[in-house]
């Protein structure tokens, strides 16, 4: 993952530009700046590829904002 240079769990993709990276960290990284860490395109929705929930994609302007 580009953002914790770790290896990729939960991983996630966004929708702007196909970059993927951890569910966890590109989550947290949108609530700061809602642009990709890598091109800096605007996201819109975050898509957990791997989830077993239901819930496969959020949309960001649904996130709660609060650090």
């Amino acid at each position: 993952c580009s953002i914790c240079l770790d290896k990729k769990t939960d991983v996630a993709t966004i929708d702007c530009c196909c970059h993927d990276f951890c569910f966890k960290c590109i989550s947290r990284s949108v609530k700061t700046q809602q642009n990709c860490p890598l091109c800096r395109k605007k996201i819109s929705k975050i898509i957990n590829l791997f989830s077993s929930s239901p819930y496969h994609s959020n949309d960001i302007s649904k996130l709660d904002w609060k650090a």
